[in-house]
């Protein structure tokens, strides 16, 4: 849904009927879960977005499952440390905050971090305060990614039948205006894709002070795929095709790129007592999914 909109409109008890459905799937498990607001919580960008983060998060928070929590609050951008264990640190960011350019919380708001650079001032406060834990540093958006948010090349399909990216099977032929499209999105990307400068800025920020710790990674949906990627000493899992797929760019040439696949699944990190830590990735098509 894009965020919760406030009871009474029309769109309410849809959206509310997601939220619980994905909450249902932890509801009075031993497991903990996390919300993080994206792109879509935040009203996919749009006027009115901050309210409608803000009503699903207090929604969730206010159901008072001890296991089930959404962080940041007040639609601020975090970063909130969450203590695992002594081997585990999760830090959890709202990076939609820094693509929104309507209302938010900013310099006269109550958010630990009011502006980009006391973000990163707190966020490397948490990166160097835990220097012998594995970090791991959640966000919507994937600082790097190779698919469709990362201006991946587009075939000829794109260019003929550009409104398939809007609607699947939308096969609508638009030859020659078809490649405005695929053209201007690969080399500028709209404001949700890696090439736009908002995005660039937001993703630096993070990486930067990310990089100073190697025992920090980031984890991230958004692109609806499976990726492992490695840019230089940091790691970067993107794990968004839980209910939705797109595709990925395999050229041969991305050396950042470990391993990606198309499929609904998920990405699991698996930590030994021994400090080990690995990645497994599991499809529909995994045995016992």
């Amino acid at each position: 849904p894009l965020g919760l909109p406030t009871e009474g409109e029309a769109s309410y008890a849809y959206s509310k009927a997601v939220i619980d459905y994905q909450m249902s799937l932890v509801k009075g498990k031993k497991a903990r879960a996390y919300f993080i607001m994206g792109n879509h919580d935040w009203k996919n960008g749009k006027i009115g977005g901050w309210e409608q983060s803000l009503n699903q998060t207090e929604y969730i928070n206010g159901q008072l499952q001890k296991n089930i929590q959404a962080f940041p609050t007040n639609g601020c951008p975090g970063p909130d440390l969450i203590e695992i264990d002594t081997m585990l640190a999760l830090t959890l960011v709202d990076s939609q905050w820094f693509l929104h350019t309507h209302d938010k919380p900013g310099p006269g708001s109550g958010c630990a971090s009011k502006t980009v650079d006391e973000f990163s001032t707190e966020l490397g406060e948490i990166i160097r305060s835990h220097p012998n834990q594995l970090i791991v540093v959640a966000t919507h958006h994937p600082l790097h990614t190779f698919g469709v948010h990362g201006g991946t090349t587009y075939n000829l399909r794109h260019h003929i039948f550009p409104l398939t990216e809007a609607v699947r099977g939308l096969y609508i032929p638009l030859p020659v205006l078809g490649s405005v499209y695929p053209i201007a999105r690969g080399l500028f990307g709209n404001i949700q894709d890696v090439n736009h400068p908002l995005y660039r800025g937001m993703a630096n920020t993070i990486e930067e002070v990310v990089k100073t710790n190697p025992n920090a990674l980031v984890v991230s949906g958004h692109d609806h795929s499976l990726q492992l990627l490695q840019v230089d000493s940091m790691y970067q899992i993107v794990s968004g095709s839980a209910a939705e797929i797109s595709r990925v760019n395999q050229r041969k040439n991305n050396d950042d790129l470990i391993f990606s696949k198309v499929n609904y699944g998920a990405a699991v990190i698996e930590v030994t007592q021994s400090g080990k830590v690995s990645t497994r990735f599991f499809d529909i098509t995994s045995p016992n999914y």
